[in-house]
């Protein structure tokens, strides 16, 4: 039986720009996939209705790099709300555990009722 990392033609492979991880990039994957659709289609939806290839281009290209940077700025809002959240939910929470004391209760003996 093979190793299935080395067979795999779909392994996630890392890019790196500017010694930048481009999949440790929150956002970036998502409005680049995004961008390319919507440019391809209004570049070939302007081209089945105008015939003309350079106007088509430079719609597509227009289109591609407007929703790109929607996106990316849409994307990136919410997901700065998210970790914002979560980071006071987490001090929250240290607080929580911080103030609680791990102190047994101690019980008067003359508070026991005798059975």
């Amino acid at each position: 039986m093979s190793n299935n990392n080395e067979s795999s033609p779909f392994l996630r492979k890392d890019i790196y720009i500017f010694g930048r991880n481009l999949n440790e990039i929150p956002c970036f994957r998502n409005s680049l996939l995004y961008g390319i659709s919507s440019g391809l289609g209004v570049g070939l939806g302007t081209f089945l209705f105008t015939s003309n290839g350079r106007k088509a281009l430079h719609y597509g290209f227009g289109s591609y790099l407007g929703v790109t940077w929607i996106y990316w700025g849409y994307c990136r809002f919410s997901y700065n709300r998210v970790d914002k959240q979560l980071k006071e939910i987490k001090k929250v929470l240290q607080d929580k555990v911080d103030d609680s004391t791990n102190d047994p209760v101690l019980i008067d003996p003359s508070d026991v009722k005798q059975a």
